[in-house]
């Protein structure tokens, strides 16, 4: 009995909040509030590197893992020349994503559902559909945008920052 009484002792001063000025506590709105929650993502999530995979879950040419990190989609991909790439998930024309799949393998590129462009593995546009629609736009031009990615001690890192 000594034991417990000896326990509620020590837990006791933490019973009652400390009298402290009202400026000295956290507004618990942080854990809640939408709004906070966006600039946290932004400002935080989105500046920072985020581990997105271990080098081995990319073992062959065109092996791809798609993420979202702090709210964005992106895919990670293992290249030609077997270098891991991120790029956004979004196709430049229209923004549809372009895989759709957690992890697969695009080894003949990366295809827009929507409209049917084409993007190698290095992120360079390959073919437009219908291109006499799409005046102004050059195979040249057109890449995907790359988030920045990383190899440190066999994992895969990401960061838009």
């Amino acid at each position: 009995m000594d034991h417990v009484e000896n326990a509620m002792d020590h837990v006791s001063p933490w019973a009652t909040a400390p009298k402290l000025p009202s400026t000295h506590y956290v507004d618990n709105r942080i854990y809640t509030d939408p709004v906070i929650f966006e600039e946290e993502r932004e400002k935080i999530l989105a500046a920072t590197w985020r581990l997105v995979c271990h080098e081995s879950e990319l073992p062959e040419p065109g092996d791809y893992r798609a993420k979202e990190i702090a709210g964005v989609p992106v895919v990670i991909l293992r290249s030609e020349d077997r270098s891991i790439m991120a790029f956004f998930n979004v196709c430049p024309h229209r923004g549809a994503r372009l895989v759709r799949d957690e992890r697969g393998n695009a080894k003949k590129g990366l295809q827009c559902l929507y409209h049917l462009w084409t993007f190698a593995l290095d992120g360079k546009c390959t073919s437009i559909t219908r291109s006499k629609g799409y005046d102004g736009c050059s195979l040249k031009k057109t890449t995907l945008d790359c988030a920045l990615s990383e190899r440190k001690s066999s994992a895969a890192w990401c960061s838009f920052a």
